[in-house]
């Protein structure tokens, strides 16, 4: 993960702690006649803990046992693409095939920072990303739209990161 933290920026922590709480996604509901969200085989949460634990090596340094402490917390973290009511129709479905579909990631995570076993700040980023033209047309399609999708999460999630929590809730 990029951090724009220089070097002599970064805050001193004890430890960075995540917690992975994210429920698994919500099967899909196929209803003929109103769009369905498919979930996107893939642990989504299992990548945001990983993309977390190496921003936060990236973007502090090691601390004395006093110093303070992070703990990230992954509420929800799940991608589904939308599959319309059209491509669903028995014989018009045939004409959507090959259409753009759009792919979209939730991610919400909460920040505590404790200093000597008292939380002293809390931050939550929740946040929805998106991309309207994501192909789910094969099973490559969907992991290429994913990883689409998931660049777009890792290049704003952690810019956001950068501005409002790490430069301004750490000391």
């Amino acid at each position: 993960m990029r951090t724009s933290i220089s070097d002599g920026k970064k805050s001193a922590v004890s430890s960075v702690e995540v917690r992975n709480d994210a429920p698994p996604p919500v099967p899909a509901e196929n209803t003929t006649f109103s769009a369905s969200y498919m979930p996107i085989r893939s642990n989504t949460a299992e990548t945001v803990a990983a993309d977390l634990k190496s921003y936060f090596a990236r973007a502090t340094t090691a601390g004395s046992p006093d110093a303070q402490r992070v703990i990230a917390r992954i509420e929800v973290s799940d991608a589904y693409w939308v599959a319309t009511a059209a491509a669903k129709v028995p014989i018009v479905g045939i004409f959507a095939l090959g259409g753009d579909r759009e792919f979209f990631m939730n991610v919400r995570v909460s920040f505590e920072v404790e200093e000597r076993g008292k939380v002293l700040r809390t931050f939550t980023v929740n946040e929805r990303f998106s991309i309207p033209d994501g192909k789910a047309d094969t099973q490559e399609d969907i992991a290429r739209s994913y990883q689409r999708l998931v660049a777009q999460y890792r290049e704003r999630f952690f810019a956001n990161l950068d501005r409002a929590f790490t430069t301004r809730y750490l000391n």
